[in-house]
């Protein structure tokens, strides 16, 4: 599987979306910003060793409230590497929800822009939210 078209899919009743995507290791991009996770209880391991892939559009619009657990974001894109700008909207947009507290999501090699909004909302995560953020670092 190297590309596929997932703006169709249906996700607004999908609570449990863990793996959906796993171990795609030839998909190169996947755009899901038509997809709804606010029912979403579980999104571990989405993207895990996707290693070709180099961006999920829309991956920054993701719901996370619904998710209330420790690990359901546990290595939602490790082997993935997101360019630096839409790794910098996720991190935003996931700080501005309410996010559950004490997750570890793994974002792969995805690196964000140091002394910026993004680098601020990803200490909150880490220090409010009691996050551990797996990621490249900055870029």
């Amino acid at each position: 599987l190297t590309s596929i078209d997932a703006s169709g899919f249906d996700t607004s009743s999908a609570t449990n979306m863990s793996g959906m995507f796993r171990t795609c290791s030839s998909l190169t991009s996947i755009d899901v910003s038509s997809f709804d996770t606010s029912s979403a209880t579980n999104m571990s391991s989405m993207f895990l060793n996707c290693a070709r892939l180099t961006d999920i559009i829309g991956v920054e619009n993701l719901n996370i409230e619904g998710l209330d657990s420790t690990g359901d974001l546990h290595n939602f894109a490790t082997g993935v590497t997101l360019p630096t700008a839409r790794y910098d909207a996720l991190l935003i947009a996931w700080d501005a929800q309410n996010p559950f507290d004490g997750m570890s999501p793994n974002f792969g090699s995805s690196k964000y822009t140091a002394g910026g909004a993004s680098a601020t909302a990803r200490a909150n995560l880490i220090s409010t939210d009691g996050w551990t953020i797996t990621d490249g670092g900055t870029a």
